[in-house]
């Protein structure tokens, strides 16, 4: 058994990941799902994810698996498993797992005849940082610290007096995560009582405050916090770069907490030193016996190897290879392809271009009902396909705007 790896919640999320290799790994799918699919209903199920690095893999020493309730549903592509390793390989060497939350649609389907039996088919999502946005840039320690679940985004005010020390946290990139910590302070008035504020600090200096009104959202935890021999953290970010920087805290409020973290305060996270490379220690069996859904004698797959390809309907949130634009989207019981030239129209115009058309064929069909003989029959033709049209105008419609929600970035 190797050690208990405590939990890494990921922080700022904005890319949905579709994790590769799950038609491999169909037993632990299934192992991991809380309802199960059957023919006739499918299953979509969110979850939380665990992201597990793999340095005795055979295929590749730097991939990672994706494990709910302890198993293998598959893994992350190979460019977001290179991106991601340095810092999923220091979070590992630190005794931390990280998770972040995914989902998992499955749904069983017969085969082409009777004789075939039917088959699980299976996709699985994990949201997914940018590389660089994983860690905490802090350079001092945070031994001492606990940290708030995250929360809204709150501006931190009089930044602009400490850049000199917020430009040490200033990245390439532009913004950086950093762990800052909250602390009571009174700040005197020109008429009445001091107000009561909540100072930032970030590794132990003073960056700033938040407003009075966002500070009362916080001063009870800090107190209650302080009053058990810790110091109150919250996650942030430092945004700038050589000219300018400011920073933003990202904690929950005191009436957001739950109680669960009340009774068990999440401890800032103490981590290994930056390394060229790290001793990760190796994983704990995943849950099952042998490798997850493979059959005997079926090798493993590469970490970017898809499904096999076979005549199959596309799942929810599937690419088409012929089409990297072209997603498919679930619509009722429907698979709808959406492309970029459907994204461009708004979907009540998808809907108002279904109407007309339907106005027009009812028009053409009363005219050619005048039509001896066959009249009534390309009447009752045109209407049916002004119908068909209708309903595929406004399936498109809904698959437009389903697909724009699933690809919004969070925030």
């Amino acid at each position: 058994m190797g050690r208990v790896m405590e939990k890494f919640e990921l922080v700022r999320c904005s890319a949905r990941a579709e994790v590769v290799g799950e038609s491999y790994h169909q037993r632990g799918v299934l192992g991991a799902l809380m309802q199960k699919p059957t023919r006739e209903d499918w299953v979509s199920e969110d979850v939380e994810a665990d992201l597990v690095p793999e340095p005795s893999n055979p295929k590749d020493p730097l991939a990672v698996s994706v494990r709910v309730r302890g198993h293998i549903v598959g893994y992350l592509d190979r460019e977001a498993a290179r991106e991601l390793a340095p810092e999923l390989h220091r979070l590992a060497a630190s005794g931390y797992r990280a998770t972040t939350r995914g989902s998992i649609f499955a749904q069983y389907r017969d085969g082409y005849d009777s004789s075939q039996k039917a088959t699980l088919h299976s996709q699985v999502h994990v949201q997914l940082p940018a590389a660089g946005n994983v860690l905490p840039v802090n350079q001092g320690s945070l031994d001492g610290v606990v940290v708030l679940p995250r929360g809204g985004s709150l501006q931190v005010t009089g930044e602009e007096h400490h850049f000199e020390h917020l430009f040490d946290y200033v990245t390439e990139r532009g913004e950086a995560p950093v762990i800052l910590t909250l602390h009571r302070i009174e700040r005197p008035a020109k008429s009445g009582p001091a107000r009561e504020l909540a100072e930032v600090r970030l590794d132990g200096e003073r960056i700033g405050e938040l407003t009075a009104a966002s500070s009362k959202h916080f001063l009870p935890t800090i107190d209650r916090i302080e009053a058990d021999g810790w110091s109150l953290g919250v996650w942030g970010v430092v945004v700038g770069n050589e000219l300018s920087a400011e920073a933003k805290v990202l904690g929950a409020k005191a009436a957001e907490l739950p109680g669960s973290w009340l009774t068990t305060p999440t401890k800032a996270p103490i981590l290994v030193p930056p390394a060229a490379s790290y001793d990760v220690p190796e994983p704990e069996p995943a849950a099952g016996r042998g490798e997850a859904g493979l059959r005997p004698g079926q090798k493993a797959p590469n970490q970017d190897e898809k499904a096999p390809a076979a005549a199959r309907r596309p799942l929810p949130g599937e690419r088409d290879a012929a089409d990297p634009t072209a997603r498919a989207v679930q619509v009722g019981k429907k698979i709808v392809h959406v492309t970029d030239r459907e994204r461009r129209t708004s979907p009540t115009m998808h809907r108002v271009s279904g109407v007309v058309i339907l106005v027009l064929a009812i028009g053409i069909g009363l005219l050619l009902g005048l039509i001896p003989g066959v009249g009534p029959l390309l009447t009752i033709g045109c209407i049916v396909v002004g119908i068909v049209v209708l309903i595929q105008s406004r399936r498109m419609a809904r698959a437009v705007e389903v697909d724009a929600l699933e690809l919004r970035p969070e925030a």
